[in-house]
């Protein structure tokens, strides 16, 4: 491989090996195509504007004004798509604070994610409600299919790799480095699934009856293109957090080293030094904005999750 010199934030030459798949997937991938910031941005106010719709739908319309029968409008809630929309975020979250931040967590933490990574492991492919692989109540050859193997062998190779490691576990400095290992090794299962818990489903929209040109234009075209920029954004974050875990364990296993605050140093030269304080403040503003924004929208979706939940239990009890 082709070998460039850098001067690192800390001024001390080193070598970097030159990577042309980091720089595809920094550069083209996460930098370009992904980026994550507009993408947050457009959660945070395509979330806010329909689902305080709904919120408010749900507050001043507990039963549906326009049924003939009196019908609960939490009748419209699968309370089950907010459940899997906020475990969706909460990976995105933890895929932000451990590839992104490099959190390190405690090991009795590592040890619990562990443990609901392999519950949740158990319920993917035996939870006929939870399960993208049980379809039905039998399970046939006929049933089998590409994408069923390939769901298979996804959650079927970590064990391998979990048996490997219990073999070869003097490569491993700590019951920390072992569990936090596995846990990587886990976590790619569950952010591809997630796709499938986005919740874009906004059916208290619905309830209102527009009464002007300006209400069927904010109800019909423009609700219709937000939920339609949500989902893409959303998608478009989830593609970032995998290309970061990509990134990470490219050079976790390539080059022993973790914690890189920036892998344009794998593909080009960068040089710092102390007289451009300016341009490296800049830098982190950047770096920072970007990162705060991705925390922001996920945390602002489960939180208004929370509380669709809690007011769909509260209605759910009062006019039972």
């Amino acid at each position: 491989m082709k070998q460039r010199e850098i001067i690192d934030v800390k001024s001390s030459l080193c070598t970097v090996p030159y990577n042309k798949y980091i720089k595809l997937i920094d550069k083209y991938l996460c930098k370009g195509i992904h980026d994550p910031f507009i993408p947050s941005l457009v959660i945070i106010y395509s979330i806010l504007f329909l689902q305080s719709l709904q919120l408010y739908a749900l507050f001043a319309y507990p039963i549906i004004p326009s049924a003939s029968s009196s019908t609960n409008t939490t009748s419209l809630i699968f309370i089950d798509e907010y459940f899997l929309d906020i475990a969706s975020n909460v990976l995105n979250l933890l895929f932000i604070v451990r590839f992104q931040f490099y959190w390190r967590f405690p090991l009795f933490i590592e040890i619990i994610l562990f443990i609901f990574q392999n519950v949740g492991c158990y319920n993917l492919l035996f939870n006929k409600s939870l399960s993208f692989l049980i379809d039905s109540s039998t399970i046939s050859v006929s049933n089998v299919t590409p994408l069923t193997i390939f769901l298979i062998i996804q959650i079927v190779f970590p064990y391998i790799i979990l048996i490997i490691n219990l073999i070869d576990y003097k490569n491993f400095s700590s019951f920390h480095h072992f569990f936090s290992d596995c846990n990587n090794n886990y976590l790619p299962i569950f952010i591809s699934h997630s796709f499938l818990f986005i919740n874009t489903s906004f059916p208290l929209l619905n309830i209102f009856v527009p009464t002007s040109r300006l209400s069927i234009y904010l109800l019909k075209y423009f609700a219709s293109a937000l939920i339609f920029a949500y989902k893409i954004s959303s998608f478009s974050l989830k593609f970032y957090a995998i290309y970061k875990f990509i990134l990470y364990e490219i050079v976790a296993i390539l080059y022993n080293t973790t914690n890189i605050e920036d892998y344009s140093i794998f593909y080009k030269i960068s040089i710092f030094n102390t007289n451009s304080g300016n341009s490296n403040n800049l830098k982190e503003l950047h770096h920072r904005t970007i990162n705060y924004t991705m925390v922001t929208s996920c945390t602002l979706v489960i939180f208004i999750d929370v509380i669709i939940v809690l007011a769909y239990l509260y209605y759910s009890l009062i006019l039972a």
